[in-house]
Parts: C-alpha cells; structure tokens; sequence
C-alpha cells in the first residue's frame, strides 16, 4: 500500500516503482518468467539460517516465568539469538517488525499480507497469502512483566510473534512476522520458501495508538532546548525492524500503523504570502517613495505593525502551556523576534529622516524591479543566439514585481546598519529555505549600498563596494550571472543620474581560480583565440550571455553567427553585447580577468572563497580592501554559509582575521550579511569565522511550522521522499533496478505534460567520485538491458547513449558547466536534452533548473544540510512537484538506521542538522596559515607590497605593533582561550622572519616568494612545495595533502 502524496501524476510514479520493486507487477495472480527473487529489490522475507532455528515457533513465555522490566520507555528487546528482530538485520532478512505503544494493556489485531511463489511448468505462480486474527491476539493481565504471544502462519512456515512491555499505564507493542523456513548452509535460496509482498498493519482493540517514547537526554546547549519547543507537536507513533513505519494521519492519534518497504513521506511547501500587506510590497510603488514618503512609509510601518500584532498573538497564545524547562527558550525566541521588529521600525525611521537613504532605497527597488524583468527566459533568463537576439527594452510601468515579505522585511532591517555604524558587529544571517528568495534579498541589499554610497560620495564611492563570496564555482558562476544582471540596472541608472551617482561605471567582476577563467591579459588573448579557432580549453571566460538581454557574447558549435563579444589583448580586456538594440552593445561593465580586475576595481567583487588565499601573494589584490586610492568594501555577502565549516571554514576564519584587521587599518567596518538553508550553532559558527555576534532573520517563532515570513503550507503538493533498500541483492543491484523503474515509468504512465517531462530527466546524486564513476558505467549498459526486462513493450524502451548521459562533477571543465546546465533546462525530449544526469556535491547549492522533478540519491548523504540542499535541487516548479528516492545500503548500520526511522526522521528534517565547526586559531590551523596572516598585513597595511620589501620588513615599526595589538583584540572576539598561543605564536613567526632578512642579505636580500630566481632566498613557498619558506596556501580549498600513489610493476 502507498500513502498518497497530493499529486496523481507523482502518486503514478511511485506505484509503479513499488510494482517493479516489490511487485506485484502483473497484479495478483500473475506468473512470472524468471525467478521472484530476481524479478523483486525488496519486501521479502527469506528462509531463516539453519543455526538460528529452535524447536518451533519462538515460545510463549508464560506469565510465571516472564522477564521482569523497568518501567522505562525506550526499552526495547535484547539482540539475542532468540529475538526475532535480529533476523530483521541479516543480509536476506528472515523477519519484519514494527513497535509502537498503546494507552492500554490492549488486545492487538494484524492483518497480515503476503504473497509466495510456487514454480509450475517452468513458471513462477504467484499464491496470495493473508492473515486477518479477527479476534485480537491478547496479552495476560497487565502486571510489571514483559509478555509474548506467538501464532504459527501458513502451516507453521511462519510466524507472528507479539510483545507486550509494560509502559506507565499501558504497553510498548512489537510485533514481528518470521519466516519460520530453513535455509540449508551453502544452498541456493529455495523461491518457494520466501515470502513477498509482506505488510503488518495492526491496531489495538482497546484505547489508542499513543506517542513513540524517545530517548531522553538532557538538554546540551539552549538551542537544543529551542529546537525541543519549535518540533514540540512534531510526533512519532511507530518504528520499523527492517523495514519503515507508517501510520493512520487521518486524525490527531493514529488508528493504525504498519510496516512499509516503500516508504513515503512528503515534505510541505514553504508560504511566504501574507494576508494585509500586499499593497506594500509592489516594488514600483516603493521606487517612487522619495516622491510621496507620507504614504510609502505608512504602508512600511503598517507592515511592520502586522508583525508586531503577530508576536504578541503567538506567545500570548501559548502563555502557561510551554513546558517549565523550556520557558527560558520560549523568552529567548520572543527576544529575538521582538529585537527584529524593533530593528525594521528603525530603518523606516532612516527612512523618514534621511534624505539619501530614502532617495537610495527607492532607486535600488527600480534596479531590482529592472533586475527582476530581464532575468526572465525572453531576457538574461536564458540564452538566445545571435540571429534571435531579443528587443530588450521593457515598459516596466506595465509590469508588477513584488518583493516576497521576507525579502522586505530583511531590507528594512539591514539598512540602518549600511548607512551607519549601528549593528555593525552584528552578522546578519538570511535563514530561509532552499528557493525562497535569499539572493534576491541581499541583491537589494547591495544595490542599496552602492546606489547609497555614489549618492553620498560620487566617484570618490566607486572602487570595490561589494564582495560577494561562494564556495564552489558552480555556485559563483550561476550567482554571478543574477548579480550581473542587477548591477547592469544600476550601471543604467548610473548613466541617466550621472551627476547624482558619478562618471565611473558601476561594474561587477568574477574572481576565481585560473583553472576557471584567465588571470593574465595575455591569457585571456591565448585562449579568445583559442575558442575562436573551435580548439578546445579546459578554463573559460565565466561570461556566456549578456546580462541584460541574455544574447550569446560567445556563440556555441550549434550558433550561425560567428559573432563574438569578448575582446582581449596584452594590455585590455573588453565584453560587450553583440546585440545592436541593447544598451551594452558598446560596453559591458563585466569582466573576469584577473589583470582587469586589479586595474579596474569592479563595483561588486564575486568570488570564491578560497581565492582570497592570493592576498599573501600578489600585492595588486589589496584593491579590493581599500589599500590604493578607492575606497574598500561597505558590505560583505558571504552565501551558502553552511559550507564554510570544517577544514575549509577553519582556514577562512584564519584569513578573515587578518582582513578584518587589514579593513580596520583602512578605515573600514563593513556590514555583513550571509545566508543559508540549514544551520546549527550559527553564533559559534559566526563568532569563528567573522569574530562577530550573529542574528537569523526570520527569527523563529514558537514553532517549527510558523515564523510568520515562512509558514509550512500543508496545501501544497511538497517535495516527496521515498526509501528504498535492498533484501538479498546487492546496492549496485538495487541501483540498476531503481533508475530503470525511474526512467522508464514516464514512458510507460500517461502523465500530464509537466510532470512527464520533469520525472523522464533522472538526476542521480552520489557521496563521492567513486561511487559516481560506477554509476556512469551502468548507466551505458547495465540500465538498459534492466529496462528492457521491465518493459511493458520492447518498443517503447528508454533509450540511454553517450549523448543524454552526462556528469555534473570536479571532472567537468569550467567552459563545460554552463552548456551542461543550459541542456538541463531544455525538454528531455529535445535532441540535445538529457535523460540520465549523474552528480556529486556540485549539484547542491547554485543549480536552479525549474523542470527538474526526480532524483536518486545514492545512500544517506554524510549530513543532512547536504541532504537538503541537494534533494531540494528537485520539485521546484509546482507544475511538476519534487520526488526523491532514497537508495539506503542495508550493510551500512547508518542507512539502515535512516530507513528504519524514515518517516521520523523526515517529520524534523531541519532540526537534524548536524552542528558546524570551525576552529580558526588551533595549532594546526595556525601552522598551516597563521604566517599568511602575518604576510596579508604587512604587504597591504604596512606598505611593503613588493617582493623585495619583505627584507624592509620592522617588528619595532609602530604601525606593526599597533597591527598586531588589533589582530589579537579580534582573535579574543573569535576565541578568547586562544590569544595568548596565537601572540607567542606570533612572535615566533616575527623572529623567524628578521632571522631570514639576516640570512638573506648576502645573496641579494630575502623576496615574499615570486621571482628572483632560485638564488634568491624566500619567505613564502607554496604549499606542498618542498623547499625553503614557509609553506603558504594558493588556495583555500589546498588544506590537506594528496598523496599521489603509482604502482610499479606488474605480475610476473
């Protein structure tokens, strides 16, 4: 049986997996051609081992000789030979379960269902088999004793074993169903003696199904007492033995509860909309509001007033009824919400009272207005070669854009803090969900703050206003084309208010390694010329389409036009649009270049973390925090800041702290904002990286399921999740039978236009490059020949080539990545669509393809943030809800610890994300990069940016002293127990330094690491590099070592 999803077309989809996987396929008299035990992945129970048979049934035990318990709720069975549920763990299961606790000592009714295959005349003849007790199977008078009944089934080849324990006043109930048949060592499983198909579904003649005890454990930290308050209506009333658990959801207690192979639990949709303050949230209104403030800031401060009402309607409501321990978090989580509100009351107060913010804040609601009309799929919202190049001018008084009441919301309480010192060493963390509107959010933020800063400063505010920085150059290059396209609205505004906003171009660049795009003029000539020659080239320009009217700036192999928009020689690099009709048809202020970069400080900076690590080394990067002429940055936008934890989020907390010092010796305190789906332990996670305190916006409320900005909405269709795990087959096996049961049902099912083209391209996610690689290999051959067995028809076959099976990995070249993801978005069916997208990691955070509706992932991913975010890549246009199908290993005890919990686990899916830790100032940490620190601040603060000033370098400068009088004082706001290592590590580094000068003078003085030539001594090496020097990181992401293993030799 399936729980029903909402959805016909996605319920469709799963019934018939569940027909392939466990059958039965042919309903329930079929006759199959090949082996059952073959033909189905799951839902069977085999032949138990020979030495785990007693002399019959298991034995009741009576009520003189029962176990005596503690009266303890989670007390579940030992694992001894003789508890059944431990044949719920072999390799071929024997036996299935589910425990679940009654409010009385209840009489249990099951219904058994099953199904076994006897082979007749070369076939195998499916015999339908059912239990119902009809009447209860009973326990004794309830005393302070474990009780077990058994019932033989079906002629004593099983059994069905029921235990009582007692549970205040009344029984935690578990009941297994055991295949009572023996399998002989070294034999072949005998078909006939396994059962199929099995299902226990059981209820209590008396009383009710109560809560699922948990595991008590004292509360860690105050933020495990919050989550214990937000998931406090969250319930489980049933836990699987080898298999899942569902339950009766039709009222507040269930009625029943059985077991499920196939397990399905939907994951509602997010609301963001608000009933009263729509009127407010039209963003051309907004534009206008320094034309008519009295009525803009009414409706601002109405907007705000809703949500006060709203936090005093919550906490009054739940006045009294929160358990005593979890009062203080109750007060904590009205604290938090109370101080949001106050902070967004205090930017319409900004705006009423200063004329620059308010001027400001009506121009970036025009840029985003502008933004949001060319990001759609007739503009930059998808490509468009030269021959169809689009009209790109637009009557946005005809349009209505509307900010999500969040994104409002956010603006509102950001601002104050962009335009003056005020919470200035406050992080401010969007914590929304994956595909709610985050990047939009600080979008406006950033056009706010550059549009603010050349309103107040001209010329004398251009220079690097805004760093943007992501982890992985997927993530980087997808943003970075959404920010360009808000950046070209205001370079257009700029251009009409140039007297206002100043002469220099308000511009954007992308900096990231040189694996991606060039870093050198020259470079970027060799490889232009390259691609024009239709040569092929690992790195690209990161610049595929114009940001305004989205035509092609490089044409592709399937282009007419030989039209090109990049130019680049030894000493420039331009872009423009080929497009004549587009205002950047002259000039885009776009780059991507290195050289260019440091030559023209880009407006907004975007770029990955760890190509920060290149301040150590090239004096020219200081640019970008306010070393030369231009000013450095008002706002720092750290995305996806789930992912700067472990190693690489130590190593960035490292370098942070000397770039905090660096932008504090500049004058400079910029605001920062981050955002992220999934989170844990945000303040330690803050304070480590940014040595700052931290606040989510939205705050929570008093439960999970309402923050007031996002609502769990019950109504929609949600993102279905599906557990699949193997009996007696292999996950190679269960691989292969699943995505061919994927791929071939949206052939086989009329479906709807939407959903059968978003469920035919099947996105596979693996936890490594390993597991991927055997994926890619069964997807060529081992798939095909599976869905030519389940098809219904030879003709009407999926069809898998080397052309629509493709990876999203490391392994793919930069230039490659956009034309994957552009083939993404087209229909499966287009003859360069794609059926079959195998993927690591990468896919997780930046990838947003609307029609993709199913993916697989490959066992329980190593986190769940990292199940989130990538299963949330899925479901995301509501014409074609998300399905993901889960493929646990049942010999991994974490998988199967996933399946068996399945429905719980996925109730309370953000509360199980797991903590982030960074540890920026421990011993290896410092080893590894302190010296990199001390480098970045005495190239780009203390002046003595070139390679020979390394021998200048003065411990008992002044300026040096009062650097790393700073640098300590922001290392205490980091991690107080560490400052006194770091200073006296830091006085190492120092003399070691002078040491060095010494050393060095006799063969032309030390350099930092570049150039010289070999005689010339050096400060710095790259890391692994052997050799003199301190080992510096090129690269954030260099923190371990890899060991490249040859093997020599061969057999003889």
């Amino acid at each position: 049986m399936i729980t029903g999803t909402g959805f016909p077309d996605r319920d469709a989809v799963i019934d018939y997996i569940r027909r392939q996987l466990i059958g039965p396929v042919q309903g329930a008299h079929e006759r199959l051609s090949e082996r059952p035990s073959g033909r189905y992945l799951s839902g069977m129970l085999y032949p138990r081992p020979d030495e785990l048979k007693t002399d019959g049934p298991f034995p009741a035990i009576e009520e003189d000789t029962a176990e005596e318990l503690d009266d303890q709720p989670h007390q579940l069975l030992e694992a001894d030979d003789e508890d059944p549920i431990i044949l719920a763990g072999q390799t071929r299961p024997a036996s299935v379960g589910i425990s679940f606790v009654t409010s009385g000592w209840s009489p249990i009714e099951v219904d058994v269902s099953a199904a076994r295959y006897l082979e007749e005349d070369g076939e195998w003849r499916r015999e339908e088999l059912k239990l119902n007790t009809g009447n209860a199977i009973a326990p004794a008078p309830q005393s302070n004793r474990l009780y077990v009944q058994n019932k033989s089934l079906w002629d004593g080849t099983a059994s069905l074993r029921v235990t009582w324990r007692p549970h205040g006043e009344g029984a935690l109930v578990t009941v297994v169903l055991v295949n009572e048949n023996i399998q002989q060592e070294r034999r072949r499983v005998v078909d006939s003696d396994c059962f199929f198909q099995v299902e226990l579904t059981c209820q209590p003649t008396a009383g009710h199904i109560t809560r699922y005890p948990t595991l008590t454990h004292p509360h860690t930290d105050d933020e495990a007492k919050e989550l214990e308050l937000l998931y406090r209506n969250v319930s489980v009333f049933a836990i699987g033995h080898g298999s899942a658990a569902e339950w009766d959801r039709q009222n507040d207690l269930p009625s029943w509860v059985r077991t499920s192979f196939l397990p399905v639990h939907v994951v509602p949709d997010v609301a963001f909309d608000l009933e009263g303050v729509d009127t407010i949230l039209h963003l051309n209104r907004l534009a206008e509001i320094d034309n008519d403030p009295q009525e803009s800031l009414a409706g601002l401060e109405e907007f705000v007033n809703l949500y006060a009402d709203w936090i005093c309607r919550t906490w009054d409501s739940v006045a009294g009824a929160v358990a005593p321990d979890l009062c203080g978090a109750a007060e904590d989580l009205h604290g938090r919400a109370t101080t949001a509100c106050e902070r967004m009351r205090s930017g319409i107060e900004l705006l009423r009272t200063n004329q620059d913010a308010r001027e400001a804040f009506g121009l970036a609601n025009r840029v985003m207005a502008m933004q949001m009309a060319h990001s759609e799929p007739g503009l930059a919202g998808s490509s468009h070669p030269f021959a169809e190049a689009p009209d790109p001018h637009v009557d946005y008084t005809t349009r209505d854009p509307r900010w999500r009441p969040f994104q409002l919301g956010f603006l509102l309480l950001t601002i104050k803090s962009v335009v003056e010192e005020d919470d200035r060493d406050l992080v401010d963390l969007i914590w929304f969900p994956t595909g709610g509107g985050k990047t939009e959010a600080y979008l406006g933020l950033a056009a706010f703050t550059i549009l603010h800063r050349r309103l107040t400063l001209g010329d004398r505010g251009a220079g690097t206003t805004v760093i943007t920085r992501y982890t992985l150059r997927l993530l980087t290059a997808q943003q970075f084309q959404r920010a360009a396209t808000m950046i070209a609205a205001c370079e257009i505004l700029r251009r009409e208010r140039h007297d206002e906003l100043g002469s220099r171009p308000i511009s954007i660049g992308i900096w990231v390694g040189s694996s991606n795009s060039p870093n050198k003029f020259a470079d970027a000539r060799i490889l232009l010329a390259k691609l024009q020659k239709g040569e092929e080239a690992e790195e690209g320009f990161q610049i595929e389409i114009c940001p305004w009217c989205g035509t092609k700036i490089i044409p592709t192999e399937r282009d007419d036009a030989d039209v090109w928009g990049i130019f680049a020689n030894n000493n420039s690099f331009h872009v423009r649009c080929v497009n004549d009709r587009c205002p950047f048809a002259s000039e885009l202020p776009i780059s991507s270049v290195d050289d260019d970069l440091y030559q023209n400080p880009p407006t907004m900076l975007v770029g990955t973390v760890d190509k920060f690590a290149r301040a150590a080394w090239n004096p020219r990067t200081g640019v970008f925090f306010g070393a030369l002429d231009d000013q450095g940055p008002s706002l720092i936008i750290q995305d996806e800041f789930h992912l700067i934890s472990g190693p690489l989020g130590t190593i960035v907390g490292l370098y942070e702290a000397a770039f905090d010092v660096l932008m504090e010796h500049h004058k400079l305190r910029p605001k920062i904002v981050a955002a992220t789906a999934t989170i844990r332990r945000a303040d330690e996670q803050t304070r480590g990286v940014f040595g700052r305190d931290v606040a989510l916006f939205p705050p929570a409320g008093i439960d999970a399921a309402d923050s007031y900005f996002v609502r769990t909405n019950r109504e929609s269709n949600g993102r279905a999740y599906v557990g699949v795990m193997p009996q007696g087959h292999t996950p190679l096996t269960g691989l292969i039978h699943l995505t061919a049961a994927q791929l071939q049902a949206p052939l086989e099912l009329a479906l709807a236009a939407a959903p059968e083209d978003g469920y035919s391209t099947l996105v596979v996610y693996h936890n490594s490059l390993r597991e991927l690689g055997k994926t890619i290999t069964l997807a060529k051959d081992d798939v095909p020949s599976r869905i030519k067995v389940i098809a219904a028809a030879e003709d009407q076959c999926r069809v898998l080539n080397e052309d629509n099976v493709v990876e999203l990995t490391s392994n793919v070249s930069s230039r490659d990545i956009p034309r994957t993801l552009r083939r993404l978005a087209l229909r499966h069916d287009d003859s360069n669509g794609v059926a079959f997208l195998a993927s690591t990691n990468m896919i997780s955070v930046g990838v947003d393809v609307s029609r993709l509706g199913v993916m697989t992932v490959v066992g329980q991913p190593k986190t769940t943030a990292e199940y989130i975010q990538a299963t949330s890549r899925v479901g995301r246009d509501a014409k074609c809800p998300g399905l993901v199908l889960t493929l646990y290993s049942p010999s991994k005890p974490r998988d199967r610890s996933h399946y068996e919990s399945f429905v719980p686990y996925h109730e309370t899916l953000y509360r199980s994300v797991e903590p982030s830790s960074v540890t920026p100032f421990s011993v290896p940490a410092r080893i590894r990069a302190l010296h990199a620190d001390l480098v970045i601040l005495v190239r780009h603060a203390l002046g003595l940016p070139d390679e020979d000033d390394a021998a200048r370098f003065d411990p008992d400068d002044a300026l040096f002293q009062e650097l790393i009088t700073k640098f300590l004082a922001r290392v205490e706001r980091a991690d107080s127990t560490e400052s006194g290592r770091v200073s006296a590590h830091l006085t190492d580094l120092v003399h070691t330094w002078v040491r060095r000068i010494d050393n060095a003078e006799e063969q032309g003085g030390l350099r930092y690491g570049l150039g010289g030539g070999r005689e010339r001594p050096k400060l710095m090496r790259r890391y692994p590099e052997r050799g003199e020097g301190w080992p510096t990181l090129d690269s954030m992401r260099s923190v371990d070592i890899e060991v490249p293993v040859h093997v020599t030799g061969g057999q003889r």
